[in-house]
């Protein structure tokens, strides 16, 4: 795979100021390129994005996207790096905690390489650089599946998947959330891919397919006892889930077992 090119960088380490100097600002500024600050030492140090406070501790690891304001608020030491890149990189801010043994000897090694220049280093510069991006995309990927794993929203799609035989309307599962039914609509949709009746839909039609392959029950009896009642807005719908008719897909897919 082509390594990401990372231009004009510039790599800092960044001390603690004396003791005495808690609480002055470093200088409120906006960011002109992608900045990685990743936080090795703090105290009572703070810093401030797009007007949110955070309490700096180890581990921290800022990412900032051109043109976001930014203020550092002493004591603290960090690895600051600024750099270019003519790919649009996908990497929004956000603030991840990533452990020093994988960090720390990165970001000394592009140090060391950044002011010795010796023979090859932009190869080996955008290596662990991409090393680095690698790790913030894993990082972030993580942090994802945990917030859908933990949203509100999980515990309905669990129940969706659990009653897919009951029945139950979009509205009893609004009224479940607490939210509107637009924003139970659109948070479903940016947390699932799919809106909310799309997977109502693509519940019952895996266990029906299940249920035409393994039983001999008529397609219009497993249409009702799966929730449909209008046999020609099912045939459709079910031609949309599986690109055949239920009989076709009956015939098709169905296991033969010894003696059938």
């Amino acid at each position: 795979m082509e390594l990401i090119h990372c231009s004009q960088l510039n790599l800092v380490y960044h001390q603690e100021t004396p003791e005495g100097t808690e609480g002055k600002s470093i200088g409120q500024r906006v960011t002109d390129a992608y900045e990685f600050d990743y936080i090795l030492t703090s105290h009572q140090g703070k810093m401030i994005t797009e007007g949110e406070t955070l309490d700096l501790i180890p581990g921290m690891f800022f990412v900032r996207s051109p043109g976001t304001k930014v203020e550092g608020i002493n004591r603290y030491s960090s690895w600051y790096l600024q750099f270019q890149t003519e790919e649009n990189l996908e990497i929004p801010c956000s603030l991840c905690i990533l452990p020093a043994n994988l960090c720390q000897p990165v970001f000394r090694r592009i140090y060391d390489l950044h002011v010795q220049q010796p023979v090859g280093y932009q190869y080996e510069i955008d290596y662990y650089m991409n090393t680095l991006l690698f790790y913030l995309y894993q990082e972030q990927n993580r942090q994802k599946q945990n917030e859908k794993k933990n949203h509100p929203l999980a515990g309905i799609r669990e129940e969706i998947e659990q009653n897919w035989n009951k029945n139950y309307p979009l509205d009893h599962y609004v009224r479940m959330s607490g939210y509107s039914k637009s924003r139970f609509c659109h948070l479903f949709q940016e947390l699932y891919s799919i809106s909310p009746i799309q997977f109502m839909h693509e519940v019952r039609m895996q266990k029906l397919c299940y249920q035409l392959i393994e039983t001999e029950r008529p397609v219009k009896e497993l249409m009702v006892e799966h929730g449909y009642k209008n046999e020609q807005s099912f045939y459709r719908l079910f031609k949309e889930h599986t690109g055949e008719t239920p009989l076709s897909y009956r015939q098709k897919h169905r296991i033969r077992h010894p003696g059938m």
